[in-house]
């Protein structure tokens, strides 16, 4: 699974930030990771999206689902109730927690990427276009050492 994961994952995302590094002028890997992360949270916006949109629908019918639990006092006939009210009207309660999973993998590579950062730019990890950098800027990085003494007072 972890070579699953870094085959579909990581290496694209390090990849395009190693592409955006070289994309930025300057070469700011700064830049870059704001460039990627705009990218992943457009690409994660439909499954964002969907999920939003089921628990609003599911708010809209809260004060209905409240009057059904008062009227039940046995949890599994309120449990029955609640799935015919649901199969009613439509509702998917799990519909909310499923683009969540979708999403958990995702962001989880992504703080990798950006917990390695650029400090060594290992070649068997770039695809053949994906330009080497040997100029990076590495000042706004703040990954590993820290560079500024507003962020990091206590390490200089």
């Amino acid at each position: 699974m972890k070579a699953f994961l870094k085959a579909i994952l990581y290496t694209p995302l390090f990849n395009l930030l190693v592409f955006f590094s070289w994309l930025v002028p300057g070469h700011s890997v700064g830049w870059a990771i704001i460039l990627l992360t705009i990218v992943v949270r457009v690409i994660l916006w439909v499954p964002n999206g969907k999920a939003l949109k089921s628990q609003l629908y599911m708010r809209s019918h809260q004060d209905e689902l409240k009057k059904l639990n008062e009227r039940y006092d046995n949890p599994q006939e309120r449990a029955k109730a609640q799935m015919a009210y649901y199969k009613e009207h439509g509702i998917n309660p799990l519909a909310g927690c499923l683009p969540m999973l979708i999403q958990l993998p995702i962001l989880y590579i992504l703080y990798l990427v950006f917990m390695a950062g650029l400090h060594d730019i290992r070649p068997d990890l770039l695809y053949s276009f994906t330009p080497h950098l040997d100029t990076v800027k590495r000042s706004l990085l703040l990954t590993g050492n820290c560079r500024s003494s507003t962020v990091c007072p206590n390490t200089l």
